[in-house]
């Protein structure tokens, strides 16, 4: 696991650098992230492009579909060329999350997780990212996600802080009482 999170750490110091615009950075990082997800999502596509068995021609056709389908950038698909080529699409995963990383260092941000008890797609996204960046004091990209096990009210982590405002939190603290 540990070697999994150097290498990955290089392939990703490779693609993202100072010198690339600040686009190409977030572009790189979201598709990257979004392939992953879609390969955590597709057992099939992910044993396909793992698998050593498959002719590394026959992944590289895949991944040029893939990568015109989905209108992915040059970096994207050299990225995605580089680790078949290597037999390395195991570490895409890792290679995300070190993307993002990176790319909150390059551009002076922070992530910060909300979770609520309710939908995200309910919330005034643009609203809470100005109240989050106000609340940290820096730029922040903000990753929601959901969990009705909080009843109501919502979580907040991000830059070594953590702030419970759900009501299991509370009722919680009321029964320990």
């Amino acid at each position: 696991m540990i070697s999994e999170l150097q290498a990955a750490k290089r392939y990703a110091r490779i693609f993202l650098t100072e010198q690339m615009h600040r686009d190409d950075i977030l572009i790189l990082a979201a598709e990257i992230q979004f392939i992953a997800d879609n390969l955590k999502k597709n057992k099939d596509l992910k044993d396909f492009l793992e698998n050593p068995v498959t002719s590394r021609a026959d992944k590289l056709k895949l991944i040029d579909s893939f990568a015109d389908k989905g209108r992915f950038s040059n970096f994207t698909k050299s990225l995605l060329e580089l680790l078949i080529k290597k037999n390395r699409m195991e570490l895409l995963v890792y290679i995300a999350s070190e993307l993002h990383l990176i790319a909150d260092q390059i551009l002076i941000r922070i992530r910060v997780r909300i979770t609520t008890a309710q939908d995200p797609e309910n919330i005034d996204t643009e609203s809470v990212v100005k109240k989050m960046g106000r609340f940290f004091q820096r730029n922040v990209f903000v990753e929601y996600s959901h969990n009705p096990s909080l009843i109501g009210g919502f979580v907040i982590e991000g830059d070594g802080k953590l702030v419970d405002m759900s009501i299991k939190s509370q009722l919680d603290k009321l029964i320990k009482r």
